[in-house]
């Protein structure tokens, strides 16, 4: 296996090649590009669900929902849908992100300490 398989493309930038990280795959862990192939498998399913037909090759797999014809989901859509998909799959959605660099890091309240007399 290359460790330059793991191949992604973002609305917003160029194809990309990432490294594979040598994580370990099994069948109740699965890597990141296996827990993605398991997402796009899902997708799949819900354009021929949506549009009655297998994709065209240049046609989006994460797309607006009711129109006529597939057309490209906007950045916060995309992400619902695929946040959707990891969980009717069964996969990890932060997997997903960080392969694909568009997790969000979290916020959280810091309480705010005082100095101890």
């Amino acid at each position: 296996m290359n460790r330059y398989q793991a191949v992604y493309q973002s609305s917003d930038r160029h194809l990309v090649s990432k490294p594979d990280t040598n994580e370990k795959c099994s069948p109740d862990q699965l890597c990141a590009r296996c827990s993605m192939v398991k997402v796009i498998a899902h997708r799949f399913v819900v354009f021929r669900q949506a549009f009655g037909r297998e994709p065209l090759p240049s046609e989006p797999l994460f797309f607006i929902p009711n129109r006529k014809r597939p057309i490209t989901a906007p950045q916060e859509v995309l992400e619902a849908q695929l946040a959707e998909a990891a969980e009717e799959t069964g996969v990890s959605v932060i997997t997903l992100w960080d392969l694909l660099e568009i997790g969000k890091p979290i916020e959280l309240d810091r309480p705010q300490l005082r100095a101890a007399k």
